[in-house]
């Protein structure tokens, strides 16, 4: 045998056998003695070059090792694989070329092919050069090597190199179909004569199923029997019982590492996630020892797991008391204190029986704040970074990875010395300019393109654009902390002068928000003509609090700590650089398998699916072509981009041509049906509330529309009138959304309106008129009395209330107190019996225990802010013995936000409910208010669709994707407000009862005081409580300190480490108070 060496970046090897196509391994089999080196020149081949015999032949690429143990008499040898992973070579064999060809280009493209045609195919590709049978091969050529379920020798691996895109195969397969060289079949087709989809659907339909059901097969069949799951007190119902089993067997048969529950209000997304991972461990373990459900529940050591659950802050309590309360033996503990997480890296990894950890979404993110790295700005001639071989400019994606992935070259920078020196913002580490890292890098001087160097305005504030350097891969943005004593080498850099400083200034010339950006000092006075604001407040030398955020300390430390991580409401957490993301980015990372809960897995547009399923499956993203910047190209492919150009006409041919594009596109609403076969049918199931309305009571929704008073819609109007008068002047967009906040508030509270401004330049509009009787007067609005006569019916028939007021960010908007005292007054009820919930307090943790305890106390009606009860909180519910109930809603309000108000709306709707539902729409006849009604239908049927409800209708307003503010203003300006019959109807037909389950043969699964006699031995919550005694927050202070520290230590290089190491003395010495309290060390850390 072949005995040569390999070497990779130090590492050695003896060879086996190789092929190398194109300086890239293609397959490589090599082994030692020590697993060491096999695995280190296996992670070395991924960014370093192969060397053989000294020489070198192959350069870093993608790949994968495979490592096995071999033994040879009393010699233990571990002996490695390593097979590329690159979607642009083919290894096969002489008798399997056909097949192998056939599945690369129907696994990549989605043009119609039959296996007969790939001869002729290939011979086509050969000719025009995009398919070549080339590379080098090493070792020894008799060696077996495996590929697929086979052996073979290395001498009969045949590598092709194919260079193809869609476009190409489709000319290829049309050519060869002219020449006859190929054929679909013998007898001429004929074409498909139909009118519409209807008729469509009645000729093919029944062959259109048939078909599918052979392409599909389903993990799990549509089951009602529940086995090896047992629970405390609640039973699943047929429906939810099919959800569970099928999320469990996919993860059992290795199908997927996560699953997204896209489930509609109260069908009990909580209960089923914890099912699916009870459920998992227990066919585990009835798998491991041959054992029955009851069996395995009999001996509690069996199972073991840990599982972490990232949810709203408000509903770490209903986890926690769910948990505990439903799985026998489990232990359920709310993460709130970051000494809990170190006392749980001190236990191990080791599963101490059922433990599950739930951690709020704003407790796991916290940490330090950021300000901009980039000091200077010069101005210097453009590199470009390309690929020496194949000529491929670097992708922005990329970051620090200089390596061409098609050739495996480094890129090599040159200068563009047809573009003139251009001036921006430098690079500290590389001196390059800075260019956004979040669209493709354009240096051709004469493209409408050309992409601009970032200037000082541009790191305002932190975003995708100026993350990091394009040349380098630096980041540019650092923590804006108080450093600890970072004398000796480091005293330079810290004494150095900040060169940003933090402004408040008005959002826009409406003066209505502010917001706080940093500021060049350098440079501020382009700012500032940039935006056209000047500052209302600055900040020099700030420095933020050091902390260490929970999340990232998990993703560090207790990497394989968790079996699952479940992130409900997970649409949450759907942007592309939030905190929010990021933490569930680090929790993905710490756990083996994911489970998503959501109500509104998408609002209407593409891209908030786009960066939750890059970090759930980006090896499925990138199988599609996207990177972490191709959120707008994801966008194109299933959503709704819009470009604006200037049109050039030609008189000459009396053509229209596309001319200059005026702004970058834009993302707006609407999402193919396509999202959901490409990512969704096989990692998500669906249930809504429809699915189950035989286990639910009815649900009404009506729509209540009142009128306006007649000298309130004639101001009303005149206003409106003004506004879409400044709406259609140049610049006149920034006036929509003061139009469309005026038109949605103004008839609930016409009187204490402050005089309207553009937000363009400042300018006052005008000055709506005030009808004070309404309001100093006491006199009440025509919708008031309405609001008071419903309140007053739902009372006397028992029904306690929830009131909705959409507009409280503001004073002149708000009417929340306003409606207390008029309900208060008009239907005799107490202080304590109508209640108002603010956002602000109580904090969101004690939202649910606050509602609870007000019941408690008498409430009779809530009125609140929709967003405050969006996610989570259950309005029927039982404390003490005493049931509290309120199932009646009412939108006083509505603004536009499809999650606030398909959440809100569906509060009282749960399985639990006992009494008929209500659901009132209010609104004042002749204003938008009735459009935003009709809104919220179309978008409820739109989203629908991709949540798993079908339909015609669906399916027209998912491609239709238009922006709910542009409707409404389109509304206004036509003037189109409905009847109220006609939304009632809009809402009658979404009422439709859909729940077909067959029921027959279901039995209800048993719980487990059923199956043992008694209940499950309550097992108390995991004691990881923080440090309470005396100076617990001093200890707190220094431990974020010490975690920041470490963290900074261990970003560096190994000398800079040292020379921090040597400064952290009285560090040290705090860190001695720290071990008193049971806080780990800091080297522990490092």
């Amino acid at each position: 045998m072949n005995t040569s060496k390999i070497t990779v970046n130090g590492a050695t090897a003896s060879l086996v056998a190789g092929i190398i196509c194109s300086k890239r391994v293609m397959l490589l089999s090599y082994l030692d003695r020590s697993i060491q080196a096999v695995k280190a020149v296996g992670a070395g081949l991924q960014m370093d070059s192969l060397y053989y015999d000294g020489r070198r032949i192959a350069c870093g690429s993608e790949n994968e090792t495979y490592i096995s143990t071999v033994v040879d008499g009393k010699e233990k040898f571990y002996h490695a694989v390593t097979l590329s992973k690159s979607d642009n070579f083919i290894l096969t064999t002489e008798e399997r070329k056909t097949d192998d060809v056939y599945s690369y280009l129907m696994n990549k493209y989605d043009l119609p092919l039959l296996k007969e045609f790939i001869p002729e195919i290939m011979k086509w590709m050969s000719r025009k050069g995009y398919l070549t049978e080339k590379c080098d091969r090493y070792g020894d050529q008799d060696a077996i090597v495996p590929m697929g379920t086979d052996k073979v020798a290395v001498k009969d691996i045949i590598c092709y190199s194919i260079f193809v895109n869609e476009g190409v195969l489709e000319k290829c397969v049309s050519e060869l179909l002219r020449n006859k060289s190929i054929a679909f079949g013998s007898t001429r087709m004929k074409p498909v004569a139909v009118t519409d989809k209807d008729e469509y659907q009645t000729k093919f339909g029944r062959s259109i199923v048939e078909n599918l059901s052979r392409l599909l097969t389903p993990v799990s069949e549509h089951t009602q029997w529940m086995d090896g799951l047992l629970l405390n007190s609640m039973r699943l119902y047929p429906q939810q019982v099919s959800e569970v089993n099928g999320c469990i067997e996919a993860f059992l048969q290795n199908r997927t590492r996560y699953a997204i529950l896209n489930m509609g209000m109260g069908v009990g997304k909580t209960i089923q996630s914890l099912s699916v991972v009870e459920g998992f461990f227990v066919r585990k373990a009835m798998k491991a020892h041959h054992a029955s459900s009851e069996e395995v529940y009999a001996h509690p050591e069996w199972v073991n797991y840990r599982v972490v659950v990232m949810c709203p802050g408000h509903l770490v309590k209903k986890w926690c008391s769910e948990a505990q309360r439903e799985i026998p033996y489990a232990k359920a503990t709310a993460i709130t204190e970051f000494s809990q997480l170190l006392k749980l890296r001190e236990q191990g990894k080791k599963r101490n029986g059922r433990e599950i950890f739930v951690i709020s979404k704003d407790f796991s993110k916290l940490s330090y704040s950021f300000q901009p790295a980039v000091r200077k700005q010069k101005k210097k001639m453009v590199s470009n970074i390309a690929c020496p071989d194949c000529g491929d400019v670097k992708p922005c994606s990329q970051g620090k990875d200089n390596m061409c992935h098609k050739c495996g070259k480094p890129f090599v920078k040159s200068v563009v010395k047809k573009l003139a020196p251009r001036e921006g913002m430098v690079c500290p580490k590389c001196g390059e300019l800075l260019f956004p890292v979040n669209r493709r890098l354009d240096l051709n001087p004469y493209s409408d393109t050309l992409s601009v160097p970032l200037m000082a305005y541009d790191f305002a504030t932190r975003t995708t654009g100026n993350d990091h350097c394009y040349y380098c891969g630096e980041e540019l943005w650092q923590p804006c902390v108080t450093h600890l004593n970072a004398g000796g080498e480091f005293s330079s850099w810290v004494d150095r002068a900040n060169p940003w400083k933090k402004v408040t200034h008005y959002a826009n010339k409406a003066h209505k928000s502010r917001k706080t950006v940093w500021v060049h000092k350098q440079f501020e006075e382009d700012y500032y003509s940039m935006t056209g604001e000047r500052p209302l407040g600055e900040k020099e030398d700030v420095k933020g609090a050091r902390k260490y955020a929970p999340a990232q300390y998990i993703k560090k430390y207790l990497k394989d700590f968790f079996d699952f991580a479940v992130f409900d409401e997970m649409h949450l957490y759907k942007g592309g650089a939030t905190a929010q993301g990021n933490s569930m980015h680090a929790l993905i990372k710490a756990s083996r398998y994911q489970l998503g809960l959501t109500g509104t897995i998408a609002g209407g547009y593409a891209n908030h699916l786009f960066y939750t399923l890059f970090r759930l499956d980006p090896a499925r993203m990138i199988s599609h072509g996207f990177s972490w910047t191709s959120e707008m190209a994801f966008c194109e492919m299933y959503g709704t981009v819009e470009k604006t150009y200037a049109v050039e006409e030609s008189t000459r041919y009396n053509t229209t041509s596309r001319g200059k594009q005026l702004s970058s596109p834009k993302v707006k609403p609407g999402i193919s049906p396509l999202i959901f076969t490409d990512f969704l049918l096989d990692k998500a199931v669906f249930l809504d509330l429809s699915d189950m309305s035989r286990f639910l009571p009815p649900l009404k929704e009506k729509v209540v529309t009142v009128p306006l008073e007649d000298d309130i819609l004639a101001e009303y109007n005149h206003v409106v009138e003004v506004l879409k008068g400044m709406s259609r002047m140049k610049d006149g967009r920034s006036i929509l959304s003061v139009m469309l906040q005026f038109s949605l508030s103004y008839s609930d509270k016409p009187y204490g309106t402050s005089v309207i401004k553009s937000a363009v330049d400042g300018s006052d509009i005008i000055l709506p008129e005030s009808f004070y009787e309404y309001g100093e007067g006491g006199k009440l609005l025509n919708k008031e009395k309405k609001l008071v006569e419903l309140v007053n019916s739902e009372l006397g028939e028992g029904r306690n209330c929830m009131i909705y007021a959409e507009y409280t960010a503001s004073p002149e908007t708000c009417v929340t107190y306003r409606l207390k005292n008029i309900i208060q007054n008009g239907c005799g009820l107490g202080d304590n019996e109508v209640v108002v919930l603010e956002s602000t307090s109580p904090s969101a943790i004690e939202r649910e225990e606050w509602i609870h305890r007000k019941a408690q106390e008498g409430a009779k009606v809530f009125i609140t802010n929709p967003k405050c009860v969006e996610t989570g909180l259950d309005l029927c519910f039982r404390e003490n013995g005493v049931e509290y109930n309120y199932p009646t809603l009412i939108f006083y309000q509505l603004g536009y936000s499809l999650f606030t108000i398909w959440q809100a709306s569906r509060r009282h709707f749960r399985l639990n409910q006992t009494k008929e539902c209500r659901t009132y729409y209010m609104a004042s006849e002749g204003t938008i208010q009735t459009a935003v009604i009709q809104l919220i239908a179309e978008k409820q049927v739109a989203t629908a669709a991709i949540q798993g409800h079908f339909s015609a209708e669906g399916l027209a307003a998912m491609a239709r994707g238009v922006d709910t503010r542009v409707r409404l203003a389109a509304a206004l300006s036509c003037n189109d407000t409905k009847s109220g019959n006609a939304l009632q109807q809009m809402f009658d037909v979404l009422a439709k009862d859909t729940d077909d389950t067959d029921l027959s043969g279901y039995t209800p699964m048993p719980l487990f005081k059923e199956v043992f006699g008694t209940d499950a031995p309550e097992v108390a919550g995991t004691e990881m409580e923080a440090a309470t005694e005396a100076g617990a927050f001093e200890a707190f202070d220094i431990l974020n300190n010490i975690l920041f520290s470490a963290a900074m230590i261990n970003d560096m290089g190994a000398e800079k480490a040292n020379g921090v190491k040597e400064n952290t003395r009285d560090v040290r010495v705090k860190d001695r108070k720290c071990e008193k309290m049971g806080i780990v060390s800091l080297f522990n850390f490092i």
